[in-house]
């Protein structure tokens, strides 16, 4: 039987277009400030009179708890509501980053090393494979790997997403964004054969595809995986995806602190000798160690409210 609070089957409740574009000409006309406000007060309605919500970012924040020995924030009231509150304020800054506001000033690199290797790769016009996470803001990358600021002529940028699920929103950015030819939309949920060979040779051009590993969907093949010392479902068909296109993979995510947003990278080095379902593996693997990595560090960035843990 299907569970009713899987992500899929619940309705974005973030808000409809009206709402969010309400929260637009906020930040236009009175600037961040009064929109940060704005999401503090919605975001204490949602936490007080949402019990789902309340309830799975209680449970996020005990597994995460326990698995780090208790050395994170204790899964209570206050910093649950920490955690929705975080989720918020994401949104100024994805309005920010969409229209171009969001200067690559406001991003540093957890490790210099792997900004040098990721910059040469891109300069080096080699296709690249982000898998991004729900940890962080992953539409703060998006823009930054599309932002002329960053350092290297910006490449195209290829999204996958649930466009029924993200229908509402995508048609918000459309309308504010004064330029949207470098990102293309794509369903995850239906990539066809003629997709794939589209994002090749896309790829072989030099442009970027994103793409969230740790999400399934309604249709999509999941893999059971020890995630934190649970059992959790991931997406199968994403890593099958990367390990079709056999192009450079980065894990990468952008989580907020003290005001910037710190990118953690990790590239992926595939292992020829592995068979089909041990690559696959093998990626999941190490994309749930660079996850584990992440979410010591930033637990209430961890933005999963449905039933993550089985």
């Amino acid at each position: 039987m299907k569970n009713k609070k899987d992500w899929y089957y619940v309705k974005e409740k973030s808000a409809g277009e009206v709402r969010l574009m309400l929260s637009y000409f906020v930040y236009k006309i009175f600037g961040k400030i009064a929109l940060n406000i704005i999401a503090f007060f919605v975001s204490f309605f949602t936490f007080v009179f949402s019990s789902d919500v309340r309830m799975f970012s209680k449970n996020n924040l005990k597994v995460i708890y326990e698995y780090s020995n208790k050395k994170t924030p204790k899964p209570n009231f206050i910093n649950s509501y920490k955690n929705v509150l975080n989720y918020a304020l994401s949104l100024a800054d994805k309005i920010e980053a969409f229209r171009g506001k969001l200067s690559a000033e406001k991003f540093e690199f957890e490790d210099i090393k792997e900004k040098e290797i990721f910059f040469n790769d891109i300069k080096e016009n080699k296709g690249i494979f982000l898998i991004t996470s729900h940890i962080g803001n992953s539409e703060i990358l998006r823009s930054f790997v599309s932002n002329p600021d960053s350092g290297f002529k910006s490449p195209k940028v290829n999204v996958f997403m649930k466009k029924d699920q993200c229908r509402i929103f995508n048609s918000f950015l459309n309308k504010i964004k004064l330029k949207t030819s470098d990102i293309e939309i794509f369903d995850t949920d239906d990539i066809s054969v003629d997709d794939a060979i589209n994002i090749d040779e896309k790829m072989n051009k030099g442009e970027i595809v994103i793409m969230a590993g740790d999400r399934i969907s309604n249709e999509q093949k999941k893999s059971k995986i020890i995630f934190l010392n649970k059992e959790i479902y991931l997406p199968s068909g994403v890593f099958e995806f990367a390990r079709i296109l056999d192009k450079t993979t980065y894990f990468i995510s952008a989580v907020k602190k003290r005001g910037k947003y710190k990118i953690y990278l990790k590239k992926l080095i595939q292992l020829e000798s592995l068979d089909k379902k041990r690559k696959i593996e093998f990626m999941q693997k190490e994309y749930l160690s660079f996850l584990e990595k992440l979410i010591l560090i930033a637990p209430e960035q961890f933005y999963h409210f449905y039933d993550f843990f089985n």
